[in-house]
């Protein structure tokens, strides 16, 4: 019983630690990077697991709580075995929390990461943050774009008060030169 209480503890501190840094991030844009709340969240579902099996009963809210991780995994591998439409909203509903937002682009203390929007998201949106006080993230803008971009013809300058991008389009022959304040960025076509 000594094992499961500290599993216990262990998840809820860490739910309401990574609640508290939603609540942060959504009020002052600020956050523990995302490689960090990610490994936080993996924990979160293997106790999450673990705390289903110990807590097996029919009928208790904790069991239905604790459904959720155990549903998380065989849901996904539903998905992976049969594919479809049904499948594939359920499994994008019960791997939301989970999914990493991936690194596309660095440049010093800035990077850029792919929204994750889900399983019939809206595709190419873009979050651009910087890296502050060792742990810390801040969230400076949104680039939306039409089609995917090429990080590889991609360069960002960031200034006191606005942020610059240059990215090439590969289908087309122009050069794309944005500049914008801490805010939405929505790419448009130059011709």
């Amino acid at each position: 019983m000594k094992i499961k209480r500290i599993i216990t503890k262990t998840h809820f501190y860490l739910l309401v630690f990574i609640l508290l840094n939603l609540v942060f991030k959504l009020l002052v844009d600020f956050s523990i990077f995302s490689s960090i709340t990610y490994v936080i969240k993996i924990i979160i579902y293997f106790t999450g697991i673990i705390l289903f099996f110990y807590n097996i009963k029919p009928f208790k809210k904790v069991s239905f709580y604790f459904s959720y991780f155990v549903l998380t995994p065989l849901i996904a591998v539903l998905f992976w075995l049969f594919h479809g439409l049904f499948l594939g909203m359920l499994t994008s509903l019960f791997l939301f929390p989970i999914t990493p937002n991936e690194i596309l682009y660095e440049k010093a203390n800035f990077k850029v990461y792919e929204i994750h929007n889900g399983f019939l998201g809206a595709c190419c949106n873009y979050e651009i943050k910087e890296q502050k006080f060792i742990l810390f993230e801040k969230h400076l803008g949104v680039i939306k774009h039409e089609g995917t971009i090429d990080f590889t013809k991609f360069d960002l300058n960031v200034t006191n008060d606005s942020i610059k991008i240059k990215m090439e389009e590969t289908d087309y022959d122009y050069i794309i030169n944005l500049e914008f304040k801490f805010d939405t960025i929505i790419i448009q076509k130059i011709q």
